[in-house]
């Protein structure tokens, strides 16, 4: 290492994950700038990103921080790599985005009396709504199952690999 600290820009949940593969401790990168509570509302793909940064924060991989923006009502949003931390391979490969891993591991961990759509409803704070959707998207990739007896959803073997 040269001793500078390397600053990118990215715009987009896979751009944000390459930079956080290949980041050193003290790296740094501006993700997004506007106003992304608003914005994510309005823009899925945008959510995909905040949702991703913030995941990877949980997973101590990145320092979240925001700045207001010079010339608008804005904010600048940064990711700092820490050096530390881990992130599940299947995140970071993009094989499941982070929202999807985070509702297998709900589903998982549920106890036996909740719903998988309570579970994920409640675990990642969504409406109900939203909750059968990430379910049903769950089920078309082949992560879970739905059986006739017992607890209705369960992990698939393709789910659960990808939580190891």
């Amino acid at each position: 290492m040269t001793g500078e600290i390397f600053k990118s820009e990215v715009s987009t949940t896979s751009g944000l994950l390459d930079w956080a593969k290949g980041a050193l401790m003290g790296d740094w990168c501006v993700y997004f700038t506007g106003n992304i509570s608003i914005s994510r509302v309005k823009d899925k793909a945008v959510g995909q990103l905040a949702d991703t940064a913030f995941f990877l924060s949980e997973c101590s991989w990145i320092n979240l921080s925001q700045g207001r923006h010079p010339a608008s009502d804005g904010y600048t949003y940064m990711a700092t790599r820490t050096g530390r931390g881990h992130v599940p391979k299947s995140v970071m490969s993009q094989e499941v985005s982070a929202a999807e891993y985070q509702a297998l591991s709900l589903v998982l961990k549920r106890s036996p009396d909740m719903s998988a759509t309570r579970a994920i409803r409640y675990g990642l704070g969504v409406p109900e709504n939203i909750a059968e959707n990430i379910l049903k998207t769950l089920d078309s990739r082949g992560f879970v199952t739905k059986k006739t007896t017992g607890i209705p959803w369960e992990l698939s073997p393709l789910g659960r690999s990808v939580l190891l």
